[in-house]
């Protein structure tokens, strides 16, 4: 047997060493483009230093007052943003209606309306503007997509063969729809669709944690500028990157020590409130996911069930390093949405006895950044 050489050795443990000392490092990807977390608290001070709540984190930058009359209540609802700054509100809950304002929060139409015809629909949920602001709208009991442009004209109809609760514009238009729940088990719950609707591409299968019984809404999917989609489902802290083919690039894992997993309970729809209340304070949920300036990632999470009301931001850079976790967020039912560096929040003064908002407003924040010099 011939030995190693000292020289041969030495490198060997400078090696070694490298890669040991790599590993206790920040977490990297072999993904290109990505902003690091240094560079990332070099343009936000503000994150370098645990924060406690969301507004030591964003500032405030404007109130836009939703106009509603008697013919637009706004209930429960989510809402998206075009890229001219018109908001779209679907409300899912009691009203089941669909409205576009103006930027400054002029009410300008009801897209649509309730029933089965061309343009219509039974339980608006998920939407989305594309590059031109035309509107996708799922409806989610008929299984079908419609496509409005900017003005709300129906433009078109998608037919869908899957459950789905949300619908993406990724890179050149291209559509894609999510579903946190499936009555198959071994279903995706991303599909990229063609211009006719058509399945192309299915990918990210549920989690072995999924069953039908305990199937509940959560998670999402996010697009970047160059195509990577970034999805979370509600049973696990897990996000995956795929590119816009549903080729997976990378996953990371990194829940925050106040995380409660998702742990496969039995959920009976029938149930009483209090058994609900017992399933739902079993767990955190995992709320959304947003993509903030192109470089962020914000995970929203929450306690909910048996008297719990609480929200969470978690933040990472696009490789998967923590930069803020556990930050607390607006309590109980406030919608957000993200664009560009602005971050939306949908707050209200109370909920009236008929489940219609009272004061709706879109608040708009941006990340503090540190005073210009002078």
């Amino acid at each position: 047997m011939k030995l190693v050489g000292p020289r041969l050795f030495a490198c060997i443990v400078v090696a070694g060493y490298l890669i040991s000392a790599c590993s206790n490092d920040e977490r990297r990807t072999t993904i290109q483009g990505i902003v690091a977390k240094d560079s990332l608290i070099k343009r936000y001070p503000v994150l370098e230093s645990p924060a406690g709540s969301f507004e030591d984190l964003f500032a405030e930058d404007g109130v836009i007052q939703l106009e509603t009359r008697k013919e637009n209540p706004i209930g429960y609802s989510l809402f998206r943003i075009g890229s001219s700054g018109q908001i779209l509100v679907v409300d899912y809950f009691p009203g089941r209606s669909v409205y576009l304002f103006d930027s400054s929060g002029t009410f300008l139409r009801i897209i649509g309306g309730q029933g089965r015809g061309p343009g219509e629909y039974e339980t608006p949920y998920g939407a989305c503007f594309d590059g031109n602001d035309n509107i996708y709208l799922v409806d989610e009991a008929r299984r079908v997509i419609n496509k409005y442009d900017r003005s709300g004209r129906f433009v078109r109809q998608l037919s869908l063969k899957g459950t789905v609760h949300d619908v993406l514009i990724g890179r050149n238009n291209v559509l894609y729809t999510y579903a946190s729940t499936s009555v198959d088990p071994r279903d995706k719950t991303v599909h990229k669709l063609d211009s006719l609707g058509i399945v192309t591409t299915a990918f990210a299968p549920l989690p072995e944690t999924y069953s039908k019984s305990g199937g509940v809404r959560g998670g999402g999917i996010v697009a970047d500028s160059s195509g990577r989609l970034f999805h979370i489902t509600p049973y696990e802290y897990q996000v995956r990157i795929f590119s816009e083919d549903g080729i997976l690039l990378d996953s990371f894992e990194s829940a925050p020590s106040y995380f409660r997993p998702f742990e496969n309970p039995t959920h009976n729809p029938q149930a009483s409130a209090q058994s609900l209340g017992a399933f739902h304070s079993a767990w955190t949920h995992i709320w959304s996911v947003h993509l903030y300036d192109e470089s962020i990632l914000m995970v929203i999470t929450g306690e909910i069930g048996l008297g719990k009301s609480a929200k969470y931001v978690d933040m990472y850079d696009l490789a998967g390093n923590p930069i803020q976790m556990g930050v607390s967020f607006f309590p109980g039912e406030a919608p957000v949405f993200s664009r560009g560096d602005c971050f939306y929040v949908l707050v209200h003064d109370a909920v009236q006895d008929d489940g219609f908002l009272l004061n709706p407003r879109v608040i708009r924040f941006r990340l503090r950044k540190p005073p210009a010099a002078h």
